[in-house]
């Protein structure tokens, strides 16, 4: 519950009786008497009038949490109060995303890596396992594991944190261990950020979803088919395309749930149970189809002046990182423009003095880059120049 009130569990109601019972004895015990309680009796009318504003106090009080108690409730009361309609707290997410698997020469045989090796950080603190996914080329299904073929010395699988929540994102080139010998692979890496791992549901998150559930009891609505998609996994960015397909393009009766789980990606799991959740609630002969965004990968070139005495390494390397944020937090269908690149580069850091808006480039162009609805657009710190005139 809010600050300052008790739980509905331990919130207790006295009867009017109770009351002027409590109040009698109370008085008896501060003035040493026994108060008159007969019929017409002065001490049994002011008891019986404080009694009675109790009585509408206590009713106010169970007004106001039959009303209001999820937006003043905590912790599990929150989960109690959305419990009792059937809808439980969102748990957190495994972080997930490809590595590449080498070899120190050219296998030569087939060389499999079984589902399950386990591959981790420096000293073991971030552990990733190999997980099944048809969509990798080295996926072998009947053997359940990532295969190295004649001659390959590299192959790319995907792989999961072993414990769920944000805590187990990592940067890029951070899982470089094998946890044990003898797994078939001599050496390992991430080569991008895994980010996408995602922690439990929040109070705040938790609430703003209740009011999409109850908005949901009308199916075939667009609440219905965001509640649906929110309660498949949280922290995905979506995009609800209406009367358009899967090419951008208007088309009646058609619509398009564009989704990414914060790696810029949909897997193939999360892709079908989507699909399978808002069937459920879509309006009848209706189409639809569940998408992940198509991923736009730009170069950004962007020169900056260096106030005088200032480490340029430093002010440099906090332009890049402002900028990287900036781009990566973009959602589906939304453009880059050259005019917040800047505004993003000058506030980044104090000492950047100026910001050479003719030389700042997308794809080599001084334009904006504009995508359509179904795009999403990312960038690498291999992709972004960060220059000093």
């Amino acid at each position: 519950m809010g600050a300052g009130l008790p739980s509905t569990a331990n919130l207790q109601f006295k009867s009017f009786d109770q009351l002027v019972a409590d109040l009698s004895n109370r008085w008896g015990g501060a003035t040493g008497t026994t108060p008159n309680l007969k019929s017409g009796s002065v001490a049994k009318a002011l008891f019986e009038t404080f009694a009675t504003q109790f009585v509408y106090f206590e009713f106010l009080l169970q007004a106001i949490q039959a009303m209001a108690r999820l937006s003043t409730s905590v912790g599990s009361d929150c989960d109690s109060f959305v419990g009792d309609f059937g809808m439980p707290r969102l748990p957190a997410t495994l972080a997930s995303g490809s590595v590449t698997l080498g070899l120190l020469s050219p296998s030569i045989g087939v060389t499999p890596v079984a589902v399950g090796t386990v591959v981790q950080s420096q000293g073991g603190v971030f552990q990733y396992q190999l997980v099944a996914d048809l969509t990798q080329p080295a996926y072998n299904a009947s053997l359940q594991a990532y295969v190295f073929q004649p001659g390959q010395t590299s192959i790319t699988a995907t792989a999961q944190a072993v414990l769920p929540g944000s805590s187990q994102n990592v940067q890029a080139s951070i899982l470089t261990q094998l946890a044990q010998a003898g797994s078939g692979v001599d050496t390992v890496t991430n080569p991008s950020p895994i980010q996408n791992g995602k922690d439990q549901e929040t109070d705040a998150q938790l609430k703003a979803r209740f009011v999409l559930f109850i908005a949901a009891f009308s199916e075939a609505t667009e609440a219905a088919i965001l509640f649906a998609i929110a309660s498949t996994q949280q922290g995905l960015d979506v995009a609800l395309l209406d009367n358009t397909n899967t090419t951008g393009n208007p088309e009646p009766g058609f619509f398009t749930a564009v989704v990414e789980d914060g790696s810029g990606t949909l897997p193939l799991a999360l892709q079908t149970a989507l699909y399978n959740a808002i069937d459920v609630v879509r309006a009848f002969t209706i189409e639809f189809a569940v998408i992940g965004p198509t991923l736009i990968s730009p170069t950004v070139a962007l020169p900056i002046h260096v106030a005088a005495g200032a480490n340029v390494g430093l002010v440099t390397q906090a332009v890049a990182t402002a900028i990287l944020d900036y781009v990566n937090s973009l959602t589906i269908g939304q453009s880059l423009n050259l005019s917040r690149l800047i505004l993003v580069a000058e506030d980044a850091d104090p000492n950047v003095a100026n910001v050479n808006s003719e030389g700042v480039l997308i794809n080599g162009l001084d334009s904006d880059l504009v995508v359509n609805q179904v795009s999403l657009i990312r960038l690498t710190s291999g992709n972004l120049t960060v220059s000093t005139f």
